[in-house]
């Protein structure tokens, strides 16, 4: 028994190393610690038509996270902890946490009514679509390889808090409008659940549901750090692609 408890307890802490090692990887990439488009906003260069457009390219992710999610679940099918993890996010992402309504509509009512800006499905920069293409691409080549698709997933829960904390905040507060009207949940709550309580949630409990079966072998944790790492490449070259469009 007691040795079952130290094989459990080593496992822990390796995979806890493990997260906290991938996390000071992700915290590397200058998308996050110096942020292109943040820079040109603080700088003055953020014109009024480029802030509405990375708003609206950024809001093509939260569009295509759910069919990521649900894309993975083929990848995965054989690890029931994960599958059931990607359907719980899906289900929270499509507004089982907020009355019905998808967080893409609570980002979209937010926007329009706070900010006075229209959302535009499909209508995304050609550094976007490449961007949000690029993703689907490699998990379709990778379908068959779970270790690499469940760190892409991974990848894409890790950054969405700092992303929206460092990045979408700094965005949504350089967009000046004149209206007084405010969603029923406000962009400022928005952005408060996601980076408190969703986000950190899809994060730690997708995590969770990964851990053992890294641990045990059935998941590579070489494919799953090369997984994490391609999404975290992709957005190093997509927010850099964003802050240097001529808008």
């Amino acid at each position: 028994m007691n040795n079952q408890l130290n094989n459990v307890n080593e496992e822990s802490m390796e995979m806890k190393t493990f997260f906290e090692n991938l996390e000071s990887k992700m915290r590397e990439y200058r998308f996050l610690s110096d942020n292109p488009v943040v820079k040109r906003i603080k700088a003055g260069k953020g014109s009024k038509q480029f802030l509405v457009e990375t708003v609206n390219d950024y809001a093509g992710l939260v569009v295509f996270i759910v069919p990521f999610l649900a894309k993975a679940q083929y990848s995965l099918k054989k690890f029931p902890e994960i599958v059931k993890e990607l359907k719980q996010n899906i289900s929270e992402e499509r507004g089982a946490k907020t009355q019905g309504i998808t967080h893409h509509d609570l980002l979209n009512r937010g926007l329009l009514l706070e900010k006075e800006i229209t959302i535009c499905k499909n209508d995304w920069t050609n550094e976007t679509l490449e961007f949000l293409y690029g993703i689907d691409e490699a998990m379709h080549e990778q379908k068959k390889n779970p270790s690499f698709v469940a760190g892409m997933i991974y990848a894409l829960e890790d950054s969405a808090t700092p992303e929206l904390a460092i990045i979408v905040t700094q965005l949504l507060s350089a967009i000046q409008s004149d209206s007084t009207a405010h969603a029923e949940i406000s962009l400022k709550d928005f952005v408060q659940m996601h980076t408190e309580d969703f986000e950190p949630g899809h994060r730690d409990r997708f995590a969770e549901a990964v851990a053992g079966y890294l641990g045990s072998g059935a998941l590579s944790q070489k494919e799953f750090t090369a997984g994490f790492i391609t999404i975290m490449d992709m957005m190093e070259v997509w927010w850099q692609e964003l802050a240097q469009s001529q808008s």
